[in-house]
């Protein structure tokens, strides 16, 4: 992830600012450390709280990296970009854009009928 959020930076010239949950125990403290050491980086308690900050840091969209099921991650600010790095059923797409972390995952997660890169509203089934 640290990569992602580098590399959208210092490639694609966006300003990064790294929302993540401060109750979330597998959030380790070093790696909150190295985020911080190279960007902006706010704690939030829940995706309320997120929709509050992003307003307030300018932010356009909100990039997420998960399982790629709908878990209600998905902000009411902003349009959610979804990066899905798990097998997942087309059923799941949502977001504004939702991308399977490879042409692989795609392809057999959707039989074929999906690229790494599909809209939520085109029905996959």
């Amino acid at each position: 992830m640290f990569d992602y959020a580098v590399n959208a930076r210092d490639i694609l010239g966006h300003e990064v600012v790294v929302i993540h949950d401060r109750d979330n125990p597998a959030t380790h403290p070093d790696m909150v450390r190295r985020f911080r050491d190279a960007m902006e980086v706010i704690p939030c308690a829940d995706l309320a709280e997120a929709d509050r900050i992003i307003p307030r840091e300018g932010c356009d969209l909100m990039y997420t990296i998960k399982n790629g099921k709908r878990d209600g991650v998905v902000s009411q600010k902003v349009a959610t970009m979804v990066h899905a790095v798990f097998a997942a059923s087309t059923r799941e797409v949502h977001g504004a854009s939702y991308a399977f972390v490879s042409e692989w995952l795609a392809d057999w997660c959707s039989g074929g009928r999906a690229g790494a890169l599909c809209a939520p509203y085109r029905e996959y089934r």
